[in-house]
């Protein structure tokens, strides 16, 4: 088979002239549906024969029939060309169906199965036909390599090929319970840390600023250690130890006094949240939908 496009493209107009001379059941009827010249419509029939080196059509001055081989092939190729047009029906009516699947992958813990869950959930009883797998994979999936068509990331963009909307800023804070800060001196520098069981994730080293424009970085240590920050938490509330985490999770704790921030001259930077996405031209209704709602809401709880 021939790999040339111009070939290919010929082939198809010839096969679009068999059918349409089949169907129509003459030469001057197919030259009128296609809008080209009658000669130019039996050439390309003529060139069609010669390629299958067979006779599809017979002809005479007054009438024409298809030969057994021309009824099976156009049977068979009526039957390919319909199931085209229906592809390209359904190919371009998908962009405004309010209906079909949507994949997520998002960070976890409060931001994910909060923040980002219960808006998601909010989008699905407005638009119920519309299917959304949401992930919490702690991996960092790439969109690329990956079959998500949505990531929502905290951190600096690193992939310049996609497309990111800045959710907000996450606010991040260093706690510890009333009852171990009782028992232990006052904390006035980053670098008193080191003499204190501190309660990390997966990042051992921690940075802090303060209003004077300095920087420190800081390597905890302790005897407990989870990714999980839903456990840091009660970790500290129990008096296990210091604990860096996201100030969402740490707010009703904060207001009813079980937990107290560590440092009042020194803070962490805030970490900005991200929905990230493939570059698309034509995106579906649904996918354009889904990000203006999942940016207006978050944007809009972020900032309070």
């Amino acid at each position: 088979m021939s790999n040339n496009p111009q070939e290919k493209n010929e082939k198809l107009h010839e096969i679009r002239a068999f059918i349409a001379i089949a169907k129509m059941g003459s030469f001057s009827a197919a030259a009128i549906q296609l809008k080209i010249s009658r000669a130019h419509v039996s050439r390309q029939l003529s060139q069609l024969e010669s390629r299958l080196g067979t006779l599809l059509i017979i002809r005479t001055t007054r009438s024409q029939r298809l030969t057994p081989v021309g009824e099976v092939f156009y049977a068979r190729c009526q039957a390919a060309f319909s199931e085209i047009e229906d592809a390209i029906t359904t190919a371009s009516n998908d962009s405004f169906l309010m209906e079909g699947r949507i994949k997520i992958n998002s960070v976890g813990g409060i931001i994910g199965e909060e923040l980002i869950a219960n808006c998601i959930h909010q989008f699905c009883i407005q638009y119920p036909n519309i299917r959304i797998e949401l992930d919490f994979s702690s991996e960092r999936e790439s969109l690329i390599s990956s079959n998500f068509d949505i990531v929502v990331r905290m951190g600096a963009l690193e992939d310049s090929q996609l497309i990111g909307r800045k959710l907000g800023l996450i606010k991040i804070g260093t706690y510890a319970s009333p009852q171990y800060l009782a028992q232990r001196p006052a904390l006035k520098h980053p670098r008193d840390l080191k003499d204190h069981p501190c309660l990390s994730g997966s990042v051992k080293k921690w940075r802090y600023c303060n209003q004077k424009g300095e920087s420190y970085d800081v390597e905890v240590s302790g005897n407990f250690q989870c990714k999980n920050g839903h456990v840091l938490l009660h970790a500290a509330l129990q008096g296990n130890g210091i604990c860096r985490l996201p100030e969402l999770y740490c707010e009703k704790s904060k207001r009813s006094g079980q937990l107290l921030d560590v440092f009042s001259d020194w803070h962490i930077e805030e970490v900005p949240l991200y929905l990230l996405y493939h570059k698309n031209p034509y995106p579906p209704a649904r996918f354009s939908l889904l990000i203006k709602h999942i940016t207006t809401s978050i944007s809009e709880q972020l900032s309070n």
